[in-house]
């Protein structure tokens, strides 16, 4: 014999209420790195957002005061302020606390990077958005927050989006960046992606003392793309209005990065004369 099921269509809705909408699953294997543009409607422009590229070390005893005013700037300008700390290894305080330090922060993109920006004198040095401030892109701490609100009340010619997704499993992520032209553009301008992490716990040094138990923020780990950034269709001589580029990435974690630590940071920023920076987006990784 066989019977019929029957449910009322109330307990059909409260079912549909009580479901958490699940996206389809991403099949990672099937995602390719690629490059892709097209045309569409124009947005209006973003606000602009600022870059600070702080060059810092765990023997510098200023170094603390750098973080504090960037942490300043931030909590002063929210989601409006991405920052990144770079450990090259061209510089004396930079160098690991003997006997003390757990991991070695240093690295060789941030050692061309220093030389990409103009050289590094002192520490703790930065560079606002790449923008030249009295003759130089990098400047002492007690310029940074005016240099900063300078550029926040800036326009940009190109709006930003940034998303990604993180598999648990494999450790990799897909970055989906994509620029969306809001006036023509003639400079030639790349893209850069960089990874950060927060919250590593270690060695700093102090004027009068050393903190064993110091938190490092915005800890450079690697920069994804070439580290003067990729080029954004170079073919195209002037990026009109409504033109979007968009450029996807795969990227795999070291096992010893925490990825719910980690954001990616992708800006872009001019390739030619300058080296001023249009805008930029940060994203968690998970």
């Amino acid at each position: 014999m066989k019977f019929a099921l029957f449910i009322p269509i109330s307990a059909i809705v409260l079912l549909s209420a009580c479901t958490k909408e699940i996206g389809p699953a991403i099949d990672f294997s099937k995602v390719q790195a690629k490059d892709t543009f097209y045309m569409a409607p124009v947005e209006n422009a973003q606000l602009k957002n600022v870059l600070i590229e702080e060059f810092t070390g765990v023997k510098c005893p200023n170094c603390p005061d750098g973080h504090n005013i960037v942490a300043t700037i931030q909590n002063a300008n929210p989601t409006r302020v991405v920052a990144i700390g770079y450990y090259p290894f061209n510089q004396a305080q930079t160098q690991p606390l003997t006997g003390l330090t757990k991991e070695d922060f240093r690295l060789t993109d941030a050692t061309d990077l220093s030389t990409l920006l103009g050289g590094v004198q002192f520490l703790p040095i930065a560079a606002v958005d790449r923008k030249m401030f009295g003759g130089t892109i990098l400047n002492a701490r007690t310029l940074w927050s005016n240099n900063v609100q300078t550029q926040l009340a800036l326009t940009t010619p190109i709006n930003m989006q940034l998303s990604v997704t993180f598999d648990d499993a494999t450790r990799e992520a897909i970055i989906k960046t994509s620029l969306k032209y809001t006036s023509p553009l003639s400079n030639k301008h790349n893209i850069s992606i960089a990874i950060y992490e927060n919250n590593l716990v270690d060695a700093q040094e102090y004027p009068s003392y050393i903190d064993s138990n110091y938190t490092f923020k915005h800890v450079l780990r690697d920069v994804i793309t070439p580290v003067g950034g990729a080029s954004v269709l170079d073919s195209i001589a002037t990026k009109a209005s409504g033109l979007v580029f968009e450029k996807t990435t795969l990227y795999t974690l070291p096992a010893k990065w925490k990825a719910a630590n980690c954001k990616i940071v992708a800006f872009v920023h001019d390739a030619a004369a300058t080296k001023e920076v249009y805008q930029v987006i940060e994203k968690s990784v998970k």
